[in-house]
C-alpha cells in the first residue's frame, strides 16, 4: 500500500540530468552567438573602412592606407572581442581590400573542445574604387 505523503522519485532523477544538460546547451549556444556576432562585426567594419578608403579619389595610396587603417582601428576597437590591431590593407587601382583578425578565448574548455585556447576569425572585405575621371578618359 502506498503512502499518500510520498511522491515518486523519477521526477527528481530526471531533473538532475535534464536541467544541467539544458543549462550547458544554453551556455554553449550563447557562446556560439558571441562568435557569430564577432565574425559579422569584423566583416562589416572592414567593409566600411574599405568603402571609406575607396571614396578618397585625390589622395595617394599611402594616405589612403593610413586613413583606412585609422578607420578600421576606430571601428573595431570598441566593438569586437580581443581585436588584433593593424589590419592588412591592399590597395589596387580597381579595389581596396581590408582584412582583420579577431579572437575569442575558449572559456568553456571543460565543456567544448579542450585543446583550443581561442577561436580566431579573419575576415576580408573588398570595395571597388571607381574614379569617374579615369573612366571618362578611357571612354574618350
Amino acid at each position: 500500500m502506498k503512502n499518500k505523503n510520498m511522491i515518486d522519485a523519477y521526477m527528481t532523477i530526471e531533473a538532475s540530468f535534464i536541467v544541467p544538460l539544458m543549462v550547458m546547451i544554453t551556455v554553449v549556444i550563447v557562446y556560439w552567438m558571441f562568435y557569430i556576432y564577432n565574425n559579422c562585426v569584423v566583416y562589416q567594419d572592414c567593409y566600411i573602412a574599405a568603402l571609406r578608403g575607396s571614396q578618397m579619389m585625390d589622395s595617394s595610396n599611402a594616405n589612403i592606407q593610413e586613413s583606412v587603417c585609422r578607420y578600421a582601428n576606430e571601428l573595431l576597437t570598441n566593438q569586437v572581442f580581443q581585436y588584433q590591431i593593424n589590419p592588412k590593407i591592399k590597395i589596387d587601382l580597381a579595389k581596396i581590400e581590408v582584412s582583420a583578425v579577431s579572437s575569442i578565448d575558449n572559456k568553456l574548455k571543460t565543456i567544448v573542445n579542450q585543446d583550443v585556447n581561442s577561436y580566431t576569425t579573419e575576415r576580408t572585405a573588398k570595395s571597388i574604387r571607381i574614379n569617374p575621371v579615369t573612366i571618362i578618359r578611357e571612354i574618350y
